[in-house]
């Protein structure tokens, strides 16, 4: 039985995903800064916040076989405009987040390889750790207005081909990246006339047939 932490639990893709993992008879603790059932509150943001969430959730699996990172926000930015506080939230929650997160959890990965080989579970391929960073398709195209954004979930493919190259004999390092898909993330965006429609693909929440890259 996998045991997974998600982050962005409670969101658009977060929730499906749990409810799917659990479905699959995975034990899950989601991370959120909305509270809900299996899902403690965390700001991916908060240095000291994502270590107490991550020890919790590990602690309640009694272990970790991988973590699946959909945290994330969209807010429009001028990219000549200023740093703060728009985009600097974005990229501290788009990419930093996802950073923290896999850095308090890491220990709890690595130390997993054993009971994963132990138990014999299928599909664990040899007994290794999986890391899953969900990315966009905005990490290779640009539009207007996002350029936070864009930058953000550049920068995570970039980290996660990192993660692959130095951890890639202890852990798996997958990274998706999906179209748009109408979810909460884009409300600031269409407040103010914005939309993604026509820069990237439609896609919808359990469909994704996005590319990805594994290793």
């Amino acid at each position: 039985m996998s045991r997974v932490i998600v982050t962005g639990a409670a969101g658009g893709f977060g929730a499906p995903t749990v409810a799917r993992l659990r479905e699959r008879g995975a034990r899950v603790v989601g991370l959120d800064r909305v509270r809900g059932e299996h899902v403690l509150v965390c700001d991916v943001a908060d240095d000291a916040g994502v270590e107490t969430a991550v020890a919790e959730a590990v602690d309640r699996l009694g272990g970790l076989d991988a973590v699946v990172h959909y945290a994330g926000i969209g807010i429009p930015n001028d990219a000549g405009g200023p740093l703060h506080p728009d985009a600097y939230r974005v990229i501290d929650v788009n990419l930093l987040g996802a950073w923290r997160v896999t850095a308090a959890a890491m220990p709890a990965l690595l130390a997993g390889r054993a009971d994963r080989a132990d138990r014999g579970d299928r599909g664990d391929r040899g007994g290794k750790g999986r890391l899953v960073f969900v990315a966009s398709e905005l990490a290779y195209i640009t539009a207007p207005f996002v350029s936070a954004y864009s930058v953000a979930k550049r920068g995570m493919s970039a980290y996660a081909d990192a993660l692959r190259i130095e951890y890639g004999s202890e852990l798996y390092v997958t990274t998706v990246y999906p179209g748009y898909v109408r979810t909460p993330i884009h409300d600031a965006g269409r407040a103010v006339g914005l939309s993604l429609a026509g820069h990237v693909r439609r896609e919808e929440v359990g469909t994704s047939s996005g590319p990805s890259c594994e290793r």
